[in-house]
């Protein structure tokens, strides 16, 4: 498998609380894979080591085989890793246009530039009605599909996205799951935290699930269907 993230052996603090322990994590080229575990387990605590937002006490992140342990974010971000964190973070002095174009970047290698302005807007529907609207001016959900294409305009390698659907009404819900599929199709790799294992599951190529810092499954998406005494223990469905 062609790495682009490796993460090993990862322990990472937020003062003297222990979050991650001893976390072993990779993404392969064209993967989707599933983060889960109920609240507090350190799934955005994960995604924040892998981002450089939190640097790890113990361990070694490795972006495209470079090590970019306690590197800055920005450097994390230029190796081709798109963050969509949990409450979106765009920019609501910006219209939706700004919110997008500031974040256009070409890609590398046979993807280049496959995310373009014209893409994100035959994606986004919904965006492309409202590009003079402010980012304060959208919806939860629109303000979700805003990110999402802000970070496709980077022409990531990795997109990860935290809380796909959190607070999402069903239909605007749905429209997400179903950028999630289109993202995967165009092969750029994926890590996806949201609650709605059943959907998460359908896109997923493997899942991890945490609990207290520790991986306690790791495995396909038919794996983990098939051990429902598993999910109701740990993800209590």
């Amino acid at each position: 498998m062609d790495a682009l993230i490796v993460a090993r052996g990862l322990h990472t603090y937020y003062g003297p609380s222990h979050i991650l322990r001893g976390i072993d994590f990779n993404v392969g080229r064209g993967e989707t894979i599933g983060l889960m575990g109920r609240n507090g387990m350190g799934k955005s605590t994960l995604l924040k080591t892998l981002m450089g937002l939190v640097p790890p006490r113990e361990g070694s992140v490795a972006i495209q085989g470079r090590d970019m342990t306690g590197r800055p974010p920005y450097e994390v971000a230029q190796l081709g890793i798109a963050y969509v964190p949990e409450g979106r973070g765009i920019f609501g002095n910006l219209s939706v246009v700004e919110n997008l174009k500031m974040a256009a970047r070409p890609g590398r290698g046979p993807r280049a530039d496959s995310w373009t302005y014209e893409r994100v807007l035959e994606t986004f529907p919904r965006l492309k009605e409202r590009l003079g609207h402010g980012g304060q001016q959208l919806s939860g959900g629109e303000q979700q599909m805003l990110t999402i294409g802000r970070a496709l305009m980077t022409n990531p390698e990795v997109l990860i996205l935290d809380e796909a659907t959190e607070g999402l009404a069903p239909l605007i819900a749905r429209d997400i799951w179903r950028i999630c599929e289109l993202i995967r199709a165009s092969g750029i790799s994926s890590v996806i935290v949201d609650k709605n294992w059943k959907h998460l599951t359908r896109i997923t190529d493997r899942n991890v699930i945490l609990v207290k810092g520790q991986v306690v499954f790791a495995g396909t998406s038919d794996e983990l269907r098939a051990q429902p005494a598993l999910l109701e223990q740990y993800l209590g469905v």
